[in-house]
């Protein structure tokens, strides 16, 4: 098949390349090439049959063009932060440009990258995907705004379309991409030998997801009959930030000191664990434990 990823030289859309690719396919890579990325460079040189288009999605003429002759579209592209306006520019418009060139080439389907952070505060635990969205961030706000647009097309033009909502993701490499992730600032800390700080009680809990189960979960959301659903993509279990730091040095066998230190706010942030029943029953979703997957980015 021909595919296209948008945002496709970025943490995740590497891993994704990297397979599809793999899988014998012929993969367009679009991106405005702004970061660079080893990982990625290496994997295109290597790879005959990966090639790179340089656009922005918020030019629907540019990425219009690059969806022509497209089987499938993996929609990663996206911008992640507090500019209220990029990221409403990126990931609101830039995806109903997508969706659009999507109408007009009859792409087959569509797989969007959206984010938990859609919820919003846990009205409940675990978050499932039938839970209020409301979220509160311009990430999330924009990220919702894109899933609007993918049920609209869905709903009124026919597009095809699933929807994933990831947790936070973790693999190797991923302390260059999202440096102030917790996995990543522990991380450095390890391959240092330096000390790890953990504001706050440390009891607050996230859900993690390794980078090969996320990738598992855009190849069946391609491959299974299960257009117009969103689905949770995360680990299912939770797991404190003390927990995480204590695990992470245990299996780097490393003595690293362990700091706690108590400011305003540490433990005000919200608690995420997330029902993944949905995308193991309908994605055949079966998430890596997180020690394994640890043990996949420390030794």
């Amino acid at each position: 098949m021909n595919i296209l990823v948008t945002g496709g030289n970025g943490f995740v859309g590497t891993y994704l390349v990297k397979k599809l690719s793999g899988m014998g396919n012929n993969i367009i890579v679009y991106s405005q090439f702004t970061r660079k990325n080893p990982f990625f460079e290496e994997l295109v040189k290597n790879n005959s049959n990966i090639d790179c288009i340089q656009g922005d999605i918020t030019n629907y003429k540019s990425i219009s063009s690059a969806c022509k002759n497209a089987d499938v579209i993996f929609h990663l592209a996206a911008a992640v932060g507090d500019d209220a306006q990029k990221t409403f520019l990126i990931n609101g418009m830039g995806t109903l440009n997508v969706l659009e060139a999507a109408r007009q080439e009859s792409i087959k389907r569509v797989i969007f990258a959206s984010t938990a952070y859609v919820y919003g505060s846990p009205k409940y635990l675990p978050i499932d995907e039938k839970h209020p969205v409301s979220p509160n961030s311009y990430y999330g706000i924009s990220k919702l705004v894109g899933e609007l647009y993918c049920k609209y097309y869905y709903k009124n033009y026919g597009v095809d379309i699933v929807i994933l909502r990831f947790a936070s993701i973790y693999g190797k490499g991923i302390e260059n991409s999202y440096p102030m992730k917790a996995i990543s600032i522990f991380l450095r800390a390890i391959l240092k030998d330096e000390a790890i700080t953990i504001y706050g009680s440390g009891n607050q809990f996230r859900d993690y997801v390794y980078i090969d189960d996320v990738v598992d979960a855009f190849i069946n959301a391609m491959k299974r009959d299960v257009s117009g659903n969103v689905f949770n993509i995360a680990g299912g279990v939770k797991i404190t930030t003390m927990e995480l730091a204590r695990m992470m040095i245990k299996i780097a066998d490393k003595d690293i000191k362990l700091n706690k230190k108590i400011t305003k706010n540490n433990d005000t942030q919200d608690n995420y664990v997330f029902e993944i029943t949905k995308a193991k029953r309908l994605l055949d979703f079966r998430p890596t434990p997180l020690i394994e997957g640890l043990k996949n980015v420390l030794l």
